[in-house]
């Protein structure tokens, strides 16, 4: 029998583990919805942890979307650098 800590696969993705963080409001956006430098050390720290496979949180796509404070957005190209910024 599998364990949380055995390698699993899903689709196309090797996974080390069977632990998953789902989505979360990390408040890490500023006031435009672009993700801050924090955001990739709240994901980079999750996978030290031993996380196998990280959900991120729900990114919304246009403006007049509400949303919670510091919650990323997506809806203009001005935050496509930001967002880029978290490819590693």
């Amino acid at each position: 029998m599998k364990t949380l800590f055995d390698e699993t696969v899903i689709g196309t993705m090797r996974l080390k583990n069977r632990l998953v963080h789902s989505a979360t409001w990390e408040a890490t956006a500023d006031d435009a919805g672009r993700p801050t430098p924090r955001l990739p050390g709240v994901y980079r720290e999750l996978a030290r942890g031993g996380i196998g496979l990280v959900v991120t949180s729900a990114t919304p796509i246009a403006k007049d979307t509400s949303g919670l404070a510091c919650m990323r957005s997506l809806y203009d190209d001005a935050s496509v650098p930001a967002f880029r910024a978290l490819e590693w």
